[in-house]
Parts: C-alpha cells; structure tokens; sequence
C-alpha cells in the first residue's frame, strides 16, 4: 500500500503499521472461522480435487508452514484432515444418493474407483458398497 504523504520516513512507519494490522487482522478472522471449517468449505467449492498442504495454504493465503500451525492447534495434519473431509463426504453422497461407486469416488477426488474402495475400506473397515447397504436400511428405519 503506497501512502502519499511528504514525510518519507512517516510513511514507511504507517505502511508498515497497516501491513501489520491488515495481517493480523486476517490471521485473526482464519482463526475466528477455524481452519478445518475453512478448508471444508473450500473444498467443497472446488470438487475435492487431489491438493497437497503447499496448494492448500495458497488458495487461503497462507503459508504452508502457517497452514500447519493452524491444524496442529486444532489436533490434526493436512494429510489426516484431507483424507477425512474426503471420507466425510464420501459417506454422504453414498447414504443420500444412489450413484455409482465410480461417481462417488470422482466427487471427492479419487482418479479410480479401486484406489477409493481401498481408502474407504482402510478408514471404514467395510467397502463403500458394504457401508451403503448397512447405513440405507438405517436411514430408512428413521
């Protein structure tokens, strides 16, 4: 922010006041929203596209090393929260809709239907079309 005042030395010390305050101010806001609540949303808005922890931090204008910061207050990594937002919405779409395993696995990310079913089985203990059956009959019975 270039301010224009006629005291150069003024003026450095007020832009970098604003600098300061604008930064501060935002990291307060990312940590008022929390993170996991920020990056959820995010990730809904772009597909759950395969993202590592550096595109993440820069799509909300952080640093990386900042982006872990944030998640180790909160108890978790980028690589553990990513893969349970994914699973999170994995079991949505597979309670409330009948689309193809194919199709759930593209929605949250997965380039195959088998690396999915493998990932899903590995957090779950059941295969997405095992926890489908079980958590439909549920759903019906409410």
């Amino acid at each position: 922010i270039f301010l224009p005042l006629s005291n150069k030395f003024l003026s450095n010390m007020l832009n970098e006041k604003l600098q300061y305050f604008l930064k501060d101010d935002n990291v307060r806001l990312l940590a008022a929203d929390g993170m996991r609540d920020r990056i959820s949303q995010l990730l809904e808005d772009i597909g759950y596209e395969d993202m590592g922890r550096e595109q993440m931090a820069s799509c909300l204008n952080i640093s990386s090393r900042t982006l872990s910061r944030y998640l180790k207050s909160e108890g978790t990594t980028w690589r553990n929260l990513y893969i349970q937002l994914r699973m999170e919405k994995a079991r949505k779409v597979l309670i409330h809709s009948n689309q193809s395993i194919e199709l759930v696995a593209e929605s949250v990310g997965f380039s195959s239907a088998s690396a999915f079913s493998n990932a899903f089985s590995r957090e779950h203990g059941e295969s997405p079309w095992e926890f489908r059956q079980n958590n439909k009959q549920e759903c019906l019975q409410y």
